[in-house]
């Protein structure tokens, strides 16, 4: 294979991820993705096979392995976005469809991606695609499922393109309901679309500060159209914020606008107030949800 995947848009699937292959099946069904190759591992690369698909400016990558370990792919994918379509799994069965950015803000990278890493967090698809889903949960009659998104968590990290995952969830039940995975197709194919023809981005981005992993907080302000979705750093991850941390997070959410977004009744005082003195420290902007 050439030295780099090069494309516009380039889609993520996993074998080992139903949800991520019944949603390919609808992408292949909707859009004539042509193969371009099959191709055994570069050095250094998990020993799977690989296949790699094209319709127009958009390419589709499958792997063997989890999404979440492909940092290994840093040398050699040049597009604009990441997009992983993928599983979620709820301990509690939560019907639930789901965008979010990747990175580990500690030292946990059980999870894929590096250590105190975060990826490039692509606000505006973000966004247009969390409006997508809930637009397309009318057209589907899809209202048992909770549209929502997570905060920043898992691997890839290392990827130099922005990337975001796009799931369906929380158990082997939804990840096989090809209705909500058919959604999650048209989605993908709606968000490449319009960003091909061309977003606006109008609003400044949010790099969420504080609540817990699903972000009822940021989701109102998303909700009311206040702001584009950055990374967001949930109260259980606040001791490990330190300059470099919170600085990534600002360089690597990708907006013209944005502010650190704190939402002060999901955050420990003492941790509310060391974030704001680093913030200060680094002269980045900040307000209380």
């Amino acid at each position: 294979m050439s030295s780099k995947i090069h494309s516009d848009y380039l889609i993520i699937v996993s074998k080992q991820d139903q949800a991520g292959m019944n949603i390919k099946s609808f992408l292949i069904k909707r859009k004539r993705f042509d193969r371009v190759t099959t191709f055994v591992p570069e050095e250094g690369w998990p020993e799977k096979e690989y296949t790699l698909e094209k319709f127009e400016n958009t390419l589709l990558l499958t792997l063997e392995h989890p999404q979440i370990y492909s940092d290994y792919l840093i040398d050699y994918i040049d597009t604009q976005l990441i997009i992983f379509a993928s599983k979620h799994f709820s301990a509690a069965g939560q019907k639930a469809l789901l965008v979010h950015t990747t990175g580990v803000w500690g030292t946990d990278i059980s999870h894929g991606g590096r250590a105190k890493e975060l990826a490039l967090a692509p606000s505006l698809a973000l966004t247009h695609s969390y409006f997508l889903i809930k637009e397309k949960q009318k057209e589907y009659d899809l209202y048992d499922y909770w549209v929502g998104l997570e905060a920043t968590h898992h691997g890839p990290t290392a990827l130099r393109s922005p990337a975001m995952f796009i799931e369906t969830g929380g158990s082997e039940i939804e990840w096989n309901d090809l209705k909500a995975c058919e959604l999650l197709a048209d989605v993908i194919l709606d968000l490449i679309s319009d960003l091909s023809s061309g977003l606006e981005e109008t609003l400044p981005a949010m790099i969420g500060i504080g609540g817990g992993h699903y972000a009822p907080t940021f989701i109102r302000r998303l909700d009311a159209k206040k702001y584009l979705l950055g990374h967001i750093a949930p109260k259980f991850v606040h001791q490990e914020l330190d300059n470099d941390l919170l600085r990534q997070a600002w360089d690597k959410t990708i907006a013209t606008n944005k502010i650190f977004l704190i939402d002060k009744k999901g955050t420990k005082g003492v941790e509310r107030r060391r974030i704001i003195e680093i913030l200060d420290r680094l002269e980045l902007p900040w307000t209380y949800s």
